[in-house]
């Protein structure tokens, strides 16, 4: 849980700050699925639906029990804040990959580091982002 905290912090940060200010560079290591992807708003829309109530309801920072979704595990069950899992997982939030590598400034260097022996569904995620990229 401590690293998705972490990445999740610093998501928000990079969404705020690199896409609004500016940024030298991203490196993208292994990026997973895309939350914004049919197969997560399948597995994980009722956790964003409450989610999302808890955060409109103002109780965003209390923690509560949510769905997590990967392919090889199926969906278990993590501890999070609302709006940090929020944020995680919003299919229109830091995490809908197409979407930041749209909203990435021309002209920023992209290193995309991706595993040739990933899951087949993954490895087809991983070849339409990295397209987006090149343009």
């Amino acid at each position: 849980m401590y690293i998705k905290r972490t990445a999740d912090a610093w998501r928000t940060r990079a969404r705020q700050g690199a896409w609004l200010h500016g940024a030298d560079g991203i490196v993208a290591i292994a990026p997973g699925g895309d939350v914004s992807s049919p197969k997560y708003r399948e597995m994980l829309g009722d956790s964003v639906a409450r989610a999302r109530a808890l955060v409109r309801e103002g109780k965003g920072q209390e923690l509560h029990q949510f769905s997590d979704y990967e392919s090889s595990k199926g969906v278990f069950h993590i501890t999070a804040r609302a709006a940090n899992y929020l944020t995680w997982f919003d299919p229109e939030g830091a995490m809908n990959e197409a979407q930041a590598i749209k909203n990435t400034a021309p002209g920023v260097p992209v290193l995309f580091i991706a595993p040739t022996a990933d899951y087949p569904g993954l490895a087809r995620v991983k070849e339409a982002m990295f397209a987006l990229i090149t343009g």
